[in-house]
């Protein structure tokens, strides 16, 4: 054999044993935004969360997404707003997102229902902001109840999918956790809700 021929096949072999290299993460950061010291909303027991992520390429069609877990079960309620844009670039790989939830009991709110919260969801990227509102019945989410959350790290992230953070109520014990479906299981006993961005679903 020659040499030549024997170094093809030690780097077709080398070609065939090396380790897969990770597939490149959807998202650089997550982040929540720092709640104001002196927000009026304390008063009005209105509970709010905002953040962003920085996405690693352009992504300009998604869903900001919500699902209730009710002792470790998924609940059937699971609100979602859609947006895209034609832009490019760095304006569409920074994507805002906000929640909010108004206790109904204690602000009423139009023909809003007794038991509920008003909760409002919103996504932005680049100049484009969309949002949505949904009663939520307390049975399922009682956020002026509510005890602790946290962010999701960016290693959590799929594809597809980035986890951005996570809300409990209704429970004396607050514990973190890496995934979404950690966080369901050491909260097998409360409300939980985990908000969602889903890349390239806008319907």
């Amino acid at each position: 054999m020659s040499r030549s021929v024997a170094a093809a096949g030690f780097v077709l072999l080398a070609a065939l044993t090396a380790p897969a290299q990770p597939a490149a993460r959807p998202v650089k950061e997550v982040s929540l935004d720092p709640q104001s010291f002196d927000d009026t909303a304390e008063v009005l027991k209105i509970v709010k969360r905002s953040g962003r992520v920085k996405l690693a390429a352009d992504a300009p069609r998604g869903r900001l997404a919500v699902e209730f877990y009710v002792a470790g079960k998924k609940d059937a309620v699971t609100p979602s707003i859609g947006y895209g844009t034609q832009g490019k670039g760095e304006e569409v790989r920074m994507t805002r997102f906000a929640v909010q939830f108004a206790d109904l009991d204690y602000l009423p709110l139009g023909t809003g229902p007794k038991g509920h919260h008003r909760m409002l969801l919103k996504v932005g990227t680049g100049e484009l902001i969309a949002s949505i509102t949904t009663d939520v019945p307390k049975d399922v989410f009682d956020a002026s109840n509510g005890s602790g959350g946290g962010v999701f790290d960016a290693d959590a992230a799929t594809a597809t999918e980035i986890p951005l953070f996570w809300m409990v109520a209704r429970t004396n014990t607050v514990s973190s956790a890496r995934t979404p479906r950690e966080i369901v299981e050491k909260h097998s006993g409360a409300q939980v809700a985990i908000f969602t961005l889903r890349l390239g679903e806008k319907k």
